[in-house]
């Protein structure tokens, strides 16, 4: 059910330098209203399962090639008969009941995306787990300046960073703290309800969150 009344939040915007420099207003309303969870459960179970490459293949008996000659004869070796090498109970025999490839991929009404997707950001906005950079600025490559800036924001691990658009400086800045740190480095545009829960905390820049808001908000 919608509340009565939407909440108000004012988002800092912070600069390169961790220093707050102006302000977001934005309401519960732009974002749907509520945080429905089980939307973005049934989202996120999509998603995840959408990402699933589904090649494992395990061969049958009919794709065994063997000569098909009998391993011993029927009776007189006092050995359980025997009928084909290409028997699952046979070292490179085929594989009883394997996996198959298979197509996992289930289209997601576009409602329900972005719906899931508002709902994610307005739970990190409550838990106070949104911070606002002005932009990503660097005059080269650096991951010394990406660290320095996560400290200064305090957001040093587990981290998912939004860009407004393609910066490979900015990217190739943040690139060795991924793995290092947890960071997930992506373009606003391409943000999802999987990825941001998948993270604890956002760094998006202001101009990508402000593109976000009017997508997701309610028409």
């Amino acid at each position: 059910m919608k509340p009565e009344k939407p909440e108000n939040f004012s988002l800092p915007v912070f600069n390169m330098k961790g220093q707050e420099v102006g302000t977001v207003n934005v309401t519960s309303d732009d974002f749907g209203g509520l945080v429905r969870s089980r939307l973005i459960k049934d989202v996120v179970v999509l998603q995840a399962r959408n990402r699933r490459q589904g090649n494992a293949n395990t061969k049958t008996r009919r794709e065994i090639v063997t000569s098909g000659k009998k391993p011993w004869k029927q009776k007189g070796t006092g050995r359980a008969r025997s009928g084909k090498r290409s028997s699952n109970i046979w070292r490179k025999g085929y594989k009883a009941m394997g996996p198959k490839t298979m197509d996992y991929y289930r289209e997601i009404p576009v409602g329900m995306r972005r719906l899931a997707l508002a709902s994610a950001v307005l739970g990190k906005i409550k838990d106070k787990e949104v911070k606002l950079l002005e932009e990503f600025k660097f005059d080269k490559t650096s991951s010394r300046s990406a660290a320095g800036l996560l400290k200064a924001l305090d957001m040093n691990h587990g981290i998912l960073l939004a860009n407004h658009h393609d910066d490979d400086k900015v990217w190739k800045s943040f690139r060795n703290l991924c793995a290092e740190r947890g960071l997930l480095f992506m373009k606003g545009s391409d943000l999802n309800a999987l990825d941001i829960l998948s993270k604890k905390g956002l760094l998006i820049t202001r101009k990508a969150f402000e593109e976000m808001v009017e997508r997701v908000k309610p028409s």
